[in-house]
């Protein structure tokens, strides 16, 4: 009874979309239906699938990243590269404010102090009020903050190397292009999007 009603509702379908009453074209027209809709189905389960082992290999990337760079900042006082772009950055900043530190470093604004205060108990940083505004606190890198920030320049120049891998010269450009554009993409959704409409919007 379900398939006599199913194919009743596939008749009528068929007639509303102004096909001649013909069984021979009807049932041409089924076939039809039935390949563009298991394509359809198919494609869609390819994107799943596609996007599915994206995540699953970049995850595991990142993972061996990890690993890899403990290996090589095993003998410096910084806990990864994270700290090295704070060191990096106030570096260059020559004498930035905490806030400015705060945005730069990308996670929590409780963590991103906590890693700023870490950093100052190791003698690698120091803090010294503004000579203008006494509610600003100022940082820069101590001698020994200068050193370990150049050391690890050193590593992550050899880590680098490593974690391409055995990719050609052209995958890397190829892998560049690409890098650079979910880098901008994940930059600008971080900076300019609320949290909770992230969540929204890709149902985390």
């Amino acid at each position: 009874m379900n398939e006599i009603l199913s194919l009743l509702n596939l008749w009528k379908e068929y007639t509303e979309l102004g096909k001649p009453v013909d069984i021979q074209l009807f049932g041409k027209w089924l076939n039809e239906k039935d390949l563009r809709e298991r394509k359809e189905r198919s494609t869609g389960s390819f994107q799943a699938d596609e996007e599915a082992m994206i995540g699953f290999y970049l995850g595991n990337v990142i993972s061996f990243s990890e690993v890899w760079t403990k290996v090589c900042l095993r003998d410096l006082p910084i806990v990864g590269f994270g700290d090295y772009g704070v060191l990096n950055f106030i570096l260059k900043k020559e004498n930035p404010t905490k806030k400015e530190v705060v945005q730069f470093h990308v996670g929590e604004n409780s963590t991103s102090f906590e890693t700023i205060k870490r950093l100052m108990k190791q003698g690698l940083i120091e803090e010294k009020v503004d000579s203008e505004d006494r509610r600003l606190r100022r940082v820069r890198l101590t001698e020994e903050g200068k050193r370990v920030s150049q050391l690890a320049l050193h590593q992550a120049m050899k880590l680098s190397r490593l974690l391409v891998g055995n990719l050609s010269d052209n995958e890397k450009k190829s892998l560049l292009q690409i890098l650079e554009k979910l880098f901008n993409f994940h930059y600008n959704l971080y900076h300019q999007s609320d949290k909770e409409k992230v969540i929204e919007n890709y149902g985390l």
